[in-house]
């Protein structure tokens, strides 16, 4: 179920989709994955792409999700990332 992935990361030269329940590992580069996702998910770094369905709070440098996990947003695209989850979490 699409709706229990919480996060995909890219880790080295593997890719883990962190569900509620599992984490699942896979061959995909983090990219293909994206390709093949629907718009609730959100590319919050080059190595995290976030369900923003399961996004708790949004707070400087990082988006906390409903599990507790920190994902790091970079410094440089701060701004424009917490702008574009706020619209798509408005939206949704």
């Amino acid at each position: 179920d699409i709706n229990m992935i919480l996060y995909i990361q890219s880790i080295r030269n593997k890719t883990e989709v962190v569900c509620a329940n599992q984490i699942i590992s896979c061959s995909q580069s983090i990219s293909e994955l994206k390709a093949n996702l629907p718009d609730v998910f959100y590319p919050i770094h080059r190595s995290y792409i976030v369900n923003i369905n399961h996004i708790s709070k949004i707070q400087r440098f990082e988006a906390e999700l409903v599990n507790g996990t920190v994902i790091p947003i970079p410094a440089l695209t701060y701004t424009q990332v917490k702008r574009d989850l706020e619209a798509l979490r408005s939206n949704g």
